[in-house]
């Protein structure tokens, strides 16, 4: 050890310099064996390798060779645990608590109902919102305006003073506890007359449509009218049937004139008459016919046949009801 710190300190190289130990840790192999309850492996010297390129101490090249392991003993075997028969084991018994005394139900809000000034919402109200013990029951169930209004409003406006009779009512129920006779009648009152306006209001209705009917009829009967101020002959009996003439040539071609002007009026009669003065002008045709076959004329049967088709047209009626 000498020579060699003498070579160094003679050499031109500077001094090592010494480190500090550090405890090397745990391998693996030393956990397991700790686990297994054996003793720890002996420390190796590591290899130390020479310091500037010279040869290795001594000491380090002389390191004695490590003892070799103790031999492990034999793990005590494990006993087996002890199992004891059911019967054996005494039931546990359980705790028995005792019985709780009943509480008392108590209210945590006070009781106020013998505070002075206190008001049952319970119990009908005035207007002023005084309790009923303030006032008498006379005054209590005297009427208001407002429910005098009311019961006149049944009779002139049944619907609004029936709908606002029975809001009252529920008003009166809730202020006074009970609904007052004239609330009571005005309802009566409002549901009869609200009936009869109903019944009113639809029978208007239809003589309101109704005379809107007559009044379009009139308005289309028109030139309907105007044809039998032109010609007055055909309001007669027998709407205007001619006289025989001196042949019975002049008498068809007077009877075809006949025709011809109530195929006219036809063509100008509203949809309600027009089929009854086109019967008029079909019964003069089978006249005519009736001629030309027998070649004579029958002017009294021809006049009585004319004034059934006449009457069976409805022609009069017509023109009573809308020519005025």
């Amino acid at each position: 050890m000498d020579s060699e710190d003498d070579a160094l300190a003679g050499s031109s190289m500077p001094p090592r310099l010494l480190e500090p130990e550090v405890a090397p840790l745990p391998t693996r192999a030393s956990l397991r064996r700790a686990e297994a309850g054996l003793p720890p492996e002996p420390p190796v010297a590591p290899a130390v390798a020479p310091a500037f390129g010279g040869a290795a101490p001594a000491a380090l090249r002389a390191a004695p060779a490590a003892s070799a392991p103790a031999p492990v003993a034999a793990a005590a075997p494990i006993p087996a645990p002890i199992t004891l028969p059911p019967e054996a084991v005494a039931p546990v018994p359980e705790p028995v608590l005792p019985a709780a005394a009943p509480v008392a139900a108590t209210s945590s809000r006070p009781d106020l109902s013998a505070s002075p000034g206190f008001i049952d919402p319970r119990r009908p109200l005035l207007p002023g919102g005084g309790p009923e013990d303030d006032v008498d029951e006379e005054q209590l169930a005297r009427s208001t305006v407002l429910e005098r209004v009311l019961f006149v409003l049944a009779f002139a406006l049944p619907p609004i003073g029936l709908i606002g009779s029975i809001v009252a009512a529920i008003r009166s129920d809730r202020r006074r506890g009970w609904v007052i006779t004239l609330l009571k009648a005005g309802i009566a009152v409002g549901v009869v007359f609200s009936v009869l306006a109903a019944a009113g209001g639809y029978a208007g209705y239809k003589v309101l449509r109704q005379q809107q009917a007559h009044d379009q009829t009139v308005a289309a009967s028109a030139a309907f009218c105007a044809a039998f101020v032109k010609g007055p002959t055909l309001a007669a009996a027998d709407g205007g049937w001619p006289q025989p003439a001196a042949t019975v040539a002049d008498s068809v071609t007077a009877m075809q004139a006949f025709v011809t002007r109530w195929k006219a009026v036809a063509a100008v009669s509203p949809a309600g008459i027009q089929s009854g003065v086109t019967g008029i002008a079909s019964a003069g045709s089978e006249v005519i016919d009736s001629v030309n076959t027998q070649h004579t004329i029958d002017d009294t049967s021809n006049r009585q046949s004319m004034q059934s088709a006449v009457t069976a047209s409805g022609v009069a009626d017509w023109r009573a009801e809308y020519c005025g």
